[in-house]
């Protein structure tokens, strides 16, 4: 045999590569995708977005409640319409005004006075005077009192407009707006009730007024002759 260097002898085991290597290196690939997928969610990081909107948050502090406002606005008037401011006082009645209106006072008193029994009175001039003569002292003034502005008592004003010496009696009112109003007013009252039937009384003076502030003022004087 030659001096030349034989190879070594023996036996020699070589790895065969086999399908399971392959699939531990998949296996083990699948896992570290897996892994980097879910461990920030593991770990309490917010997960990636995948590009999808928003939405809004359900959860807020709540704002102020609305206010309501329960005060209408006054009317404009219209911008084409100029009127003068009104007058804060009501003009005085027409003198035909006020004498139909002692005239029908005169003609309710009697209709009472027939349903009770009692003789018609009738108009006298003079009582007339001193029942106007009160009633335009009273509205002037604007006061209600059997006793004048000037201390005269109905006595001295029936009096003074010449009628005799005889009993008498008063009854006065105010605001009433018509001759129905204030004898439905005295006749629910028990002493001018009284007066207004009273069977003795023979004449009937009325006086009316409208005051400044547009009440009207009554009086009735009646006398036993």
């Amino acid at each position: 045999m030659s001096g030349a260097e034989r190879p070594p002898t023996g036996r020699h085991r070589r790895r065969r590569s086999t399908g399971l290597g392959a699939l531990a290196v998949a296996f083990l690939l699948v896992l570290m995708v897996v892994g980097a997928m879910f461990s920030p969610v593991l770990l309490g990081w917010p997960p990636p977005s995948r590009g999808a909107a928003a939405q809004p948050s359900t959860v807020g502090t709540p704002g102020p409640a609305p206010t309501t406002s329960t005060t209408a606005l006054p009317s404009a008037p219209p911008a084409t319409t100029r009127r003068p401011p009104r007058r804060t006082t009501s003009p005085p009645a027409p003198v035909a005004t006020i004498a139909a209106f002692e005239t029908e006072v005169l003609a309710q008193t009697n209709a009472r006075r027939r349903d009770e029994g009692c003789p018609e009175l009738r108009l006298d001039t003079r009582l007339r005077a001193a029942a106007r003569r009160h009633s335009i002292d009273m509205a002037r003034y604007g006061y209600m009192s059997h006793t004048g502005h000037d201390g005269s008592s109905p006595g001295k004003r029936i009096r003074d407009a010449g009628y005799p010496q005889v009993s008498w009696a008063e009854n006065i009112a105010r605001g009433y707006p018509n001759p129905s109003a204030v004898m439905a007013g005295w006749m629910n009252s028990p002493g001018h009730r009284a007066n207004i039937l009273n069977c003795s009384m023979r004449a009937l003076g009325v006086g009316a007024a409208r005051g400044n502030s547009g009440q009207v003022f009554w009086t009735q004087d009646f006398g036993a002759r």
